[in-house]
Parts: structure tokens; sequence; C-alpha cells
């Protein structure tokens, strides 16, 4: 790409030095604003450019993942149908009175892997307190081999595909991502990353 920047940097002087041979009163000028274009740092500028676009891309992608964007707490919980695992349907509109725990994840995500015991310990305690948990997958396996796998690393709740406007409307952006949904139906605890079984617990008897 840089290549073809000096190309045109080039048929530009070459178009100043054929207009001052026109028009010879203004060569002293032309031949100043080429000298400055064509300047040594200029061209290093010029040639090192496509490294500092890359290094932009690479911080924009840094910030990104260390502050991602997650619904705030407080917003209604937009409305989601779940086909979970044993064949029931999930739908959040009609659970009221009643916490949920939505757990986004993926079956070869390692944090997810590594938080399934801890979120499983801490359904077997919440779900005798009337709140519902479900595991949202969004692997593009067969839900039955996906919950195969779930069930080997210790989560003990529903799981459920996860629907490609749920990922949108819930800024599913990175895995594992988990929103405790109040008895209101309203957001009140978020977390991009693992979640602790205690964090879990603390968050829920909060409500």
């Amino acid at each position: 790409m840089h290549l073809a920047t000096l190309a045109l940097l080039h048929a530009v002087r070459q178009g100043f030095g054929r207009i001052s041979l026109a028009y010879p009163a203004s060569r002293v000028q032309f031949s100043a604003v080429s000298k400055a274009i064509f300047s040594d740092k200029m061209k290093n500028w010029i040639k090192q450019w496509p490294s500092f676009l890359l290094f932009a891309v690479f911080l924009a992608v840094v910030i990104h993942r260390a502050w991602p964007s997650v619904l705030p707490e407080g917003q209604a919980a937009p409305p989601l149908k779940l086909r979970l695992d044993n064949g029931a349907v999930f739908d959040l509109a009609k659970h009221e009175h009643q916490a949920v725990i939505l757990n986004f994840w993926g079956t070869y995500c390692g944090p997810c892997r590594k938080e399934a015991p801890e979120l499983g310990r801490a359904y077997l305690k919440l779900k005798r307190k009337n709140v519902t948990m479900i595991g949202v997958t969004v692997d593009q396996a067969p839900l039955s081999n996906v919950v195969k796998i779930g069930r080997a690393l210790g989560m003990t709740y529903p799981i459920a595909m996860a629907p490609a406007a749920s990922l949108e409307s819930y800024k599913v952006e990175t895995i594992p991502t988990t929103y405790v949904i109040d008895r209101q139906g309203k957001i009140r605890a978020s977390w991009v990353g693992t979640v602790s079984e205690k964090k879990l617990l603390r968050a829920v008897q909060a409500l």
C-alpha cells in the first residue's frame, strides 16, 4: 500500500515540474513544495505508516478486551426464549418473581471450562431458593454433544443453544459472559470472564 502512495506522490512531483516549466516565475515555489513532500522524513513516515496502523488496531483490540461492553445494571433484560436440553422451552418473560442466571459459554473456551464446576456447585445451592440457571452455549455442534461435555465439566444446570439474536441483544462479545436477572426482570449483576461460586452466591443473595 505504501508503495502505491509513493507512486502517487511521484506523479504529483512530476506535475509540479511541468507546471514550473510553464510558469517560470513560480518555479521556486513549486520546487520548495516538491522538496517538502519528498523530504527524507516524509518518505520514512510513509514507509512506516503500516506499522503504526497495525499498532493502532492492536491497541484498540486490547482496550476492547479490557473493557468489554455488557448490558448495564438496572436495564430490563431483553426477551429470551431457549430450547433446553430436556426438551422444555424456557421463556424469560414467563419467569417473573424468579431470579435467573444466564451463563454464555462454549466448549472450546478454557475459562468457561474452568468456571463450570463452580457454577455447578452454586446452582445446586440456588435451585432450592427458586433460582434458575441456564448455560447458553455459543457452539455450532449438536446440543446433545455439547451437553455431554458440559455434564463432564460439572454443569448441573440446564443447557441450551444460543439463538444468534440473543448474542447481539445481550452484547455477548466475549465468553464466558454471565448475567444475574432479578425477580423484576432487570439486570442486577454481570461478569465478562470467569465468576466464582462465592461471587455468584453473593450477587443472588443481594437481590
